[in-house]
């Protein structure tokens, strides 16, 4: 189910014991990191980009989806199942965008306060002062910027894993009711916020 669309997982490997013994089954997504704003804006190798993981792809940079399975005690025919991405690699590489963008800002912001500042030599050493304090300004806002997008980013994330999580246990139900599984032909796309569009 994860492998058809909307999600198109690819599965890549299988850890560890059999999946209900503890094993672990790994997916990849598939196409390529070029983050939310080039995906939404269009940019180089947007036509590419799986729309259903924006966030959880090109916002936290995850590169794998995790998988487990659990059966219940007590209740046999309930399975537990749990779906986790590991998005540190993606932090690391935000906080050292937000930081070069935050040097960069600081750099032009402060070098613009300090042509302003230096308007005669007297004042020179205090526009130099001056441009240091507004660049040091300019790069932590970026950083508090990001920090305040960061669980706004990890939530929609969340959603999108949980809604995938919920589409396979609808093709299992409909598996118990209708004895197969929802083929990969016409299937309903799926929005992460929620809602459900038309049939492809």
């Amino acid at each position: 189910m994860l492998q058809q669309a909307p999600f198109e997982l690819r599965l890549q490997e299988a850890v560890g014991p059999h999946p209900l013994d503890g094993g672990v089954i790994v997916f990849a997504f598939t196409g390529p990191v070029i983050g939310v704003m080039s995906a939404s804006g269009g940019g180089s190798g947007a036509g590419n980009v799986n729309p259903y993981w924006m966030q959880t792809q090109q916002a936290l940079e995850a590169r794998r989806l995790h998988v487990t399975l659990r059966a219940l005690p007590g209740t046999p025919e309930r399975t537990e199942v749990t779906a986790t991405c590991d998005v540190r690699p993606g932090v690391r590489r935000n906080v050292r965008v937000s930081q070069w963008l935050g040097g960069g800002l600081g750099a032009g912001t402060g070098a613009f306060a300090g042509g302003v500042l230096a308007s005669s030599a007297v004042v020179a050493s205090v526009a130099a002062v001056g441009a240091v304090a507004v660049g040091l300004a300019a790069a932590g806002a970026s950083l508090w910027v990001y920090r305040l997008a960061y669980p706004g980013m990890m939530r929609k994330a969340q959603r999108e894993i949980h809604g995938a999580l919920e589409a396979v246990a609808a093709a299992v139900q409909s598996e118990v009711v209708f004895g197969a599984l929802p083929g990969p032909g016409r299937q309903r796309r799926i929005d992460p916020d929620g809602g459900a569009g038309g049939a492809y």
